[in-house]
């Protein structure tokens, strides 16, 4: 019961979480989700309800999911993992802050992996390999596909 009472805010939290913290560093993350947000919803009239201790990464993703980006290349640090996460949960490609150039390694290396596939089907329609080169060129293919989620 304590869930479905906290949901709007949880998801109000998550979603900003995905939408604007992708081209920021590591503390200026924390800060915004700690010193920023928590404390404006917390502010607000009427309350909103939200998890005491959320971290936006526990509703969006799960451990086996995170160990498969591990596997893929992904490095083992919260950055990472964020970024990784803020992909593929967003339809469009978003900016995003990657310091050490290990997250766009792994980015790369799946649309080379990808590009020896003849064919794949995306929302029901085959696709040829020259079609998936032009549009994972043009990003225009969802981040879900590059990162295998379901």
């Amino acid at each position: 019961m304590q869930q479905a009472l906290t949901l709007p805010g949880d998801v109000l939290l998550v979603t900003a979480f995905i939408s604007y913290v992708g081209c920021f560093t590591k503390q200026f993350r924390q800060d915004l989700l700690n010193k920023q947000w928590l404390q404006f919803i917390r502010s607000i009239e009427p309350t909103i309800p939200i998890t005491e201790g959320l971290d936006p990464l526990s509703l969006l993703t799960d451990d086996t999911q995170i160990a498969k980006w591990n596997n893929e290349g992904l490095p083992n640090d919260r950055m990472s993992t964020e970024n990784a996460t803020i992909l593929t949960n967003s339809d469009r490609w978003p900016l995003m802050i990657d310091p050490q150039v290990q997250d766009q390694e792994i980015v790369q290396s799946r649309i080379q992996l990808d590009k020896k596939k003849q064919s794949f089907t995306a929302s029901g329609y085959k696709v040829d390999q020259g079609e998936v080169r032009r549009r994972a060129e043009s990003d225009q293919i969802r981040s879900t596909w590059l990162f295998g989620s379901d």
